[in-house]
């Protein structure tokens, strides 16, 4: 969700980004920002954690499933900074699936 939601709290991502080592001097807030899922996606890898939904047992045909189960919880999506839609989950997930991030595919 990093990644998703760095488009709607730049500042806040900026930051994330920032503390966990990741070099922001110098870029827009924006790209600051886009930093942070890089930064997560790094911490995952020193700390050897699976990379993608595919590495924990979930098999594609699952990703519209879990999409649908994120909009059961209205009480979590109201307070996710930017707005959660099946098509963003179903995007989200299908990228989770290969470990990958948008600007990565």
């Amino acid at each position: 969700m990093t990644e998703y939601n760095a488009l709607a709290q730049f500042e806040k991502h900026a930051m994330i980004a920032d503390v966990l080592g990741e070099e922001i001097e110098g870029l827009s807030l924006r790209d600051a920002a886009y930093l942070a899922p890089v930064a997560f996606k790094k911490l995952m890898e020193d700390l050897e954690l699976p990379l993608s939904l595919q590495e924990v047992g979930v098999t594609e045909d699952m990703i519209p499933i879990i999409a649908r189960n994120v909009l059961k919880s209205p009480n979590h999506c109201r307070r996710n900074p930017r707005e959660v839609t099946e098509d963003g989950m179903l995007e989200l997930f299908a990228r989770a699936y290969e470990g990958a991030l948008a600007w990565e595919i």
